[in-house]
């Protein structure tokens, strides 16, 4: 199970960073701190302009989690191939069912996040049942950005599941980009590595909310 803390470092928002490790990283003193925004609606908030801000605001990493169907036969629907970003590209999408769920992928490791569960009013049971059903590892603890003070909180999902909690932008326009994001501790800048760190706790999480 994950454990976490806050440090005494400030983001550049302004805000307290937590640790969500599971694990200590080894030869972290050769390792490199990412910043990445792990929702985000770049199609809805005009892609290139959205990429071009988040580049402004320091993010590594660019991941597009635009609204898609889910089911068996889902597809990321979205191409950002020819958006222009000085950093990583991770392919995503929102799975849009009872639950909206974010699957991102990189060349070979894919990784999901259950989103905004305080709308839906979750159990601990629930999002354990949940998490088992669709295989997630990370949990978002906001709501378009905005910490409700609704369950589950960063603690909760620490306490009550085995899941790593996020804050994130839930950005659908620029104006919300940087609200919420991740800092992610990576041996290489690769998609593998990031979504790699992600699975193992390796980041802390940051922003105007936390």
């Amino acid at each position: 199970m994950p454990t976490t803390q806050k440090d005494d470092s400030q983001s550049q928002a302004g805000s307290t960073e937590g640790s969500t490790r599971k694990r200590t990283s080894q030869n972290s003193a050769e390792n490199t701190i990412l910043k990445a925004d792990l929702h985000s609606h770049l199609a809805e908030g005009g892609a290139q302009q959205m990429a071009d801000r988040y580049a402004e605001l320091g993010f590594d990493v660019l991941i597009g989690t635009d609204h898609a169907d889910s089911g068996p036969d889902a597809e990321f629907t979205f191409d950002y191939s020819e958006v222009e970003f000085p950093g990583i590209i991770l392919d995503g999408a929102e799975l849009s069912a009872n639950h909206h769920v974010n699957h991102i992928e990189s060349a070979n490791e894919s990784i999901k996040q259950i989103n905004h569960p305080m709308r839906y009013d979750d159990s601990a049971e629930d999002l354990r049942r949940l998490t088992d059903r669709i295989g997630a590892d990370l949990i978002e603890t906001t709501d378009h950005g905005n910490d409700l003070g609704e369950y589950p909180s960063p603690a909760d999902v620490i306490t009550d599941t085995d899941l790593c909690p996020t804050v994130t932008s839930d950005a659908h326009s620029t104006g919300a980009i940087g609200d919420g994001y991740v800092l992610i501790e990576v041996a290489d800048r690769s998609g593998d590595r990031v979504i790699e760190a992600l699975k193992n706790g390796n980041f802390a999480i940051g922003g105007s909310v936390w």
